[in-house]
Formats: structure tokens, sequence, C-alpha cells
């Protein structure tokens, strides 16, 4: 294993019908950005190492019908809040590191009704900051 497939920096990071599989993890960004998908995104690594999208900095995911994102943890956002909108498949699909999506500064999840989120440990995992006046928010569309 090792590796990261698209990004590295910053900025929009956009899939249509491609495929990002290199290494441990799909699409990683250390600055803030964006990351559209109506791919496959796919992070192989295992444990503490497999994720599907990565944002450091904070930022947006939006993954389309048919879009799919998988790794041990599905996406994993940090650094700043995070908003994930999805109407494909987005999980966490290997063993106790399995999350669907995991918003470590707190944000926002949209699940469109043609959305699945799943992780074989935690589908969905939202933390709020001490400091931030509003609660997560999760909604269904």
């Amino acid at each position: 294993g090792g590796g990261r497939g698209r990004g590295a920096g910053g900025g929009p990071v956009t899939l249509t019908t491609a495929t990002a599989t290199k290494g441990d993890i799909g699409v990683y960004l250390q600055g803030i950005g964006t990351v559209t998908n109506a791919g496959t995104i796919l992070g192989a690594g295992t444990g503490t190492l497999g994720f599907g999208v990565l944002l450091k900095a904070g930022g947006s995911v939006g993954n389309s019908t048919g879009g799919m994102i998988d790794g041990t943890r599905g996406v994993y956002i940090n650094g700043a809040a995070g908003t994930v909108t999805n109407s494909g498949t987005i999980s966490g699909s290997t063993d106790t590191y399995g999350f669907g999506v995991v918003l470590a500064a707190g944000g926002t999840v949209v699940n469109s009704r043609t959305g699945g989120i799943k992780g074989t440990n935690v589908s969905l995992r939202v933390r709020a900051q001490p400091d931030l006046p509003s609660r997560p928010v999760l909604r269904q569309g």
C-alpha cells in the first residue's frame, strides 16, 4: 500500500466517471477544499490509513447519484467544519475503523433519498466543537 490518490494542497477536485484508487487514500487535501464525485473513489488502505476522502482543513464533499466513496473511513473531514451532500453511496467497509462519514470538527450532512451512508462500525459521526454556537445538522432529503 501506501500513497495517496488525487489532490495534495487545497482547492477543488472533481471526478465524473474517473476512478481514484491509488494507495491508502483515494482523495487527500491538506488545505480546505471541495470534492465533487460522480465516479468511484476508493481508499485501499486498512486500519487507520484507509480513507476514501480525507480533508485535513475542512471543506465539502458532494457525492452524486451513482457516485461511490469507499474506504475504512468513507469521508473524514477535520480541522474545520465540513459539509457532505450525498445522493450516491458512502461506506466505511472494513474492520473496527469502519466509519461512513466522520465530521471531526462538526458540520452538516445532507443525505438524499437515493443516498446511502454506512459503516461497519459507525455510519455517521459528527462531533461538535465546544465553541460552536450551533449543533451538527443531519438532513434526510
